[in-house]
């Protein structure tokens, strides 16, 4: 007695999220940041590359919110997906507060000075100021860490890390 049988199978695809990053506390007036992107769900040595980023910010000279768009790319297997995109958010900040001021008389005081042009600041979340500070964050790396220093508007590096 020989039995035969067939059967139909449908393999569902697998999800791909693709997400722009977040690029935050950006200081007005500092170089646009790299756009760059997130991707989860690749199976095997499946290779997701070259999506298409862009931003609605023209430029860094106005603070706020802007959004990061994301489409397009070159999926290996693409059959086998279902692509997901998700935007990022690019948020640009004012500069460090300037140092020093006048007194308006009633009690308050009013920032009136510039910042010094010589302040270094951290370009991280929490733009730290101050040769200092920054002593500090470079006293706490770890070989492979990097950090980048912005000083008058144009990335430093320091050449002595105990400066």
């Amino acid at each position: 007695n020989e039995v035969t049988a067939s059967a139909s199978l449908t393999v569902g695809k697998k999800v791909l999220t693709v997400k722009a990053d977040d690029k935050g506390n950006i200081i007005k007036g500092t170089a646009m940041p790299a756009l760059t992107y997130t991707v989860t769900g690749l199976a095997g040595s499946d290779t997701f590359t070259s999506p298409t980023l862009s931003t609605t910010a023209a430029d860094t000279n106005t603070t706020g919110e802007y959004d990061i768009n994301i489409s397009g790319g070159t999926l290996a297997n693409a059959d086998s997906y279902t692509v997901n995109y998700t935007g990022g958010k690019l948020t640009i900040v004012n500069g460090p507060e300037p140092q020093g001021g006048s007194s308006s008389g009633d009690g308050t005081t009013t920032d009136t000075t510039k910042p010094d042009t010589g302040t270094p600041v951290i370009k991280d979340d929490n733009n730290k100021s101050g040769w200092e500070t920054i002593k500090e964050q470079i006293r706490q790396t770890k070989d492979g860490d990097t950090i980048t220093v912005e000083m008058n508007g144009s990335v430093a590096v320091p050449k002595d890390p105990c400066l």
